[in-house]
């Protein structure tokens, strides 16, 4: 597991333990986009929308490039990506007017406060430092069953829905605790990888 790692250098430490046969790394980047990307999911869902009908506003999409890939694999329809570079020509708050998530990146700017103040729009945000180990340990259990197994969209894909799946009412992602999570991603994971050519 790497974290704290630029996502950059963190994909370049991936890249090249692959090309010499290492052990998979995974990073706190990946399990971090697997659940924004679940969050994400069960908002859309709650508020009777199909991933393809709905439109997810990234803000701070340099911070997680993985995130918006991810987004795209599970069917989300519109996706747009806002940086704090863009916040003159286009200010967040016109940007996220019609989406029906914001994701939150940036650590809760003054822009996002607007957003989240005036409209009803869901803003999720990696806020939970505990978010990024939901999906880890059934991920890593269906890494170590799997011989030569292969980190990418397809397999964070499957996790993310799995996550969703398990989350119960009234909440946006599941609890650390809940023994049902882990087995879930197991399971769903370890599918993927041992019968890749199903979902990619």
């Amino acid at each position: 597991m790497l974290t704290h790692t630029a996502p950059a250098l963190a994909r370049a430490a991936q890249q090249a333990l692959h090309a010499v046969g290492g052990l998979p790394v995974v990073t706190d980047q990946d399990t971090t986009a697997i659940a924004l990307t679940a969050a994400v999911l069960t908002a859309v869902t709650r508020a009777d929308r199909t991933p393809s009908a709905s439109t997810v506003v990234i803000a701070g999409t340099e911070r997680m490039p993985g995130l918006c890939a991810l987004l795209i694999a599970v069917g989300v329809g519109d996706i747009v990506s806002w940086n704090k570079a863009d916040a003159h020509a286009f200010p967040l708050y016109h940007v996220a007017r019609g989406a029906d998530a914001v994701v939150d990146l940036l650590g809760g700017t003054r822009e996002l406060a607007e957003v989240a103040e005036h409209s009803r729009r869901t803003v999720i945000a990696p806020d939970n430092p505990a978010s990024h180990l939901l999906a880890l340990p059934g991920l890593l259990t269906a890494l170590v069953q799997t011989p030569e197994p292969v980190l990418d969209v397809a397999l964070y894909r499957v996790c993310a829905l799995a996550l969703a799946a398990s989350t119960p009412p009234g909440r946006l992602l599941p609890d650390l605790t809940d023994p049902a999570v882990t087995d879930n991603i197991a399971h769903a994971a370890t599918h993927t990888l041992q019968h890749p050519r199903n979902h990619r």
